[in-house]
């Protein structure tokens, strides 16, 4: 609405705000999000490590589901800027060395578990249990063919001096890295309760006039409006290196971008879907890392509870149980359990009933197995 003022229209408070500000276009970010299926949260605010400042995270938006005890976050921090009369610019090149000595794929993750770490290295390639059309789709996502090297603004408005300086792309930047640590270093300390694996996103969104891309090739600058563009590079942040990625978006685009982020919560969800009993029904048979994982957290269970069985029964000495595994045996189709002790103590074991209670529930419980399994030998070498 616009109201008379001596003889002269006057904006109201309202339009002032869509015009000059960018609460209007947070509000409308929000909006969409939601309609997407993510809760969002407004003004997240943390200390900056260098400066003494305060920072605000203009939205955290995240979708969250559960599956096989692990909860998984997709997590979007997003940076809302506007400016009418301006265009962003961007230059890039292709710069084989950045290439060699950048992760220009960059997927940040944090996980609590032990099982999820081993499974996931950060690659998409590598996960082979799951659907590959879905991992060549986000895969593409992360392109990153040409490297930005430098930004700027372009401020149309102005009769000179047209290209301004790159305030609003930079704050931008410093922003969404320096939440993106603060998060990474605050959930150890958060999330202890369960298991949980966390990818953590970043976007930057412009309600601007235009998004330009200046192609450098030799002597040859080819300019070309483009709707989204990745940003990729190292960053020291806490006297910690991270690479990160930072999708820029216009606004007229952000729907596109929304349908990508979906899709890759989809893929973190299927990774812990089908991760975990991966790990169960394949990895603990093939990979004595994986092994690893299961026998330190929950071997000396197994032991104590067979010990504490047969200790009036047989004679126990020091070195009995103390070096514990387990394999399957492919041609026996069965899990053998392998202990330190004396084949009177294994013969034992092998005929002692509570003990093969003990045992079975112990791998149904931690190894997920129901089949068939004995005990023999830990014959070490030396």
């Amino acid at each position: 609405m616009l109201k008379q003022k001596a003889g002269k229209e006057e904006k109201s408070i309202a339009e002032e705000l869509q015009e000059k500000t960018g609460f209007i276009l947070e509000h409308n970010v929000a909006t969409i999000l939601e309609n997407n299926n993510w809760f969002v949260i407004h003004n997240r605010f943390y200390l900056d490590d260098v400066q003494p400042i305060q920072r605000e995270i203009d939205l955290l938006a995240y979708r969250v589901r559960e599956y096989d005890d692990a909860v998984v976050y997709t997590t979007i921090i997003v940076s809302c800027k506007k400016s009418a009369f301006k265009d962003w610019v961007f230059l890039t090149r292709d710069a084989p060395s950045t290439k060699l000595n950048l992760d220009i794929r960059p997927y940040t993750y944090w996980s609590n578990s032990k099982i999820v770490n081993h499974l996931f290295s950060g690659k998409f390639s590598d996960m082979k249990f799951c659907d590959q059309d879905k991992l060549s789709k986000i895969d593409s996502l992360f392109e990153y063919d040409k490297t930005v090297f430098a930004f700027r603004e372009y401020d149309n408005k102005q009769a000179t001096n047209k290209l301004a300086n790159d305030t609003g792309i930079y704050e931008s930047i410093i922003t969404l890295i320096k939440s993106q640590a603060y998060e990474l270093e605050s959930l150890p300390t958060r999330r202890d309760d369960k298991d949980y694996f966390y990818n953590i996103n970043l976007l930057a969104v412009a309600d601007v006039n235009k998004f330009i891309e200046i192609e450098c090739s030799g002597d040859e600058l080819v300019e070309r409006e483009i709707e989204n563009i990745n940003y990729v590079n190292r960053f020291i942040v806490n006297k910690s290196e991270h690479n990160s990625r930072i999708i820029f978006t216009k606004f007229s685009a952000i729907d596109k971008v929304v349908a990508d982020f979906n899709l890759l919560h989809d893929l973190n969800c299927e990774i812990i879907k089908k991760g975990i009993p991966n790990f169960y029904s394949q990895e603990i048979f093939e990979s004595y890392q994986a092994r690893a994982i299961l026998i330190e957290d929950y071997g000396d269970e197994l032991v104590s509870e067979i010990k504490w069985q047969v200790s009036d029964e047989v004679d126990v000495i020091d070195s009995d149980f103390r070096y514990f595994d387990f394999h399957f045996d492919n041609e026996e189709n069965k899990i053998i359990l392998e202990f330190s002790a004396s084949e009177k103590l294994i013969d034992y074991l092998n005929n002692n009933q509570e003990v093969y209670e003990i045992a079975k529930n112990w791998l149904f419980c931690y190894l997920r197995y129901t089949g068939n399994f004995t005990f023999e030998i830990n014959d070490l070498p030396f």
